[in-house]
């Protein structure tokens, strides 16, 4: 018997499944649009010492390009293509080197190959774990078939 955390769990996956196009190209390019005005900030607030500026500064960078490329994968889903993780890494990476051409443009930022790595590496783990309802390892053959048969009973 489903409990009321499997079953909210279940609706929001279905929702997350069923949305369309326009609703997942749209929260895409607002992300795009939220990483675009992080990067015209001249001057970003700095943590007390240097070395735990650079860690936060670092994972925010590979944070937001994890959403980026979690959500171009989303959108992509809903689109005739193959290997829409693939494609939605190459699509934050892609626009990982536009933002930091970008940096070069605004005073007081400057451009950065680390960054574009580390932006790289984050939206490689969001490309990777996305959607949030597929079958992980570790899981017993028994609790992988319970699994399959509820998202096939969901289509």
């Amino acid at each position: 018997m489903p409990t009321p955390w499997t079953e909210r769990q279940r609706v929001l996956e279905r929702a997350v499944r069923e949305a369309p196009r326009g609703i997942r190209w749209t929260l895409t390019l607002a992300w795009m649009g939220v990483i675009f005005l992080l990067s015209a900030q001249p001057h970003l607030p700095q943590a007390p010492e240097p070395w735990l500026d650079t860690l936060l500064k670092k994972t925010a960078h590979a944070l937001e390009y994890a959403i980026l490329a979690a959500l171009a994968r989303w959108a992509l889903q809903a689109e005739p293509v193959k290997h829409p993780g693939l494609l939605g890494w190459l699509w934050a990476v892609l626009y990982a080197i536009t933002d930091e051409a970008h940096q070069s443009l605004v005073p007081g930022r400057h451009p950065s190959g680390w960054d574009i790595l580390i932006d790289g590496a984050g939206a490689w783990l969001g490309a990777g774990g996305w959607p949030m309802g597929r079958v992980r390892r570790g899981h017993s053959a028994a609790r992988r078939e319970e699994l399959a048969s509820s998202i096939q009973g969901d289509l």
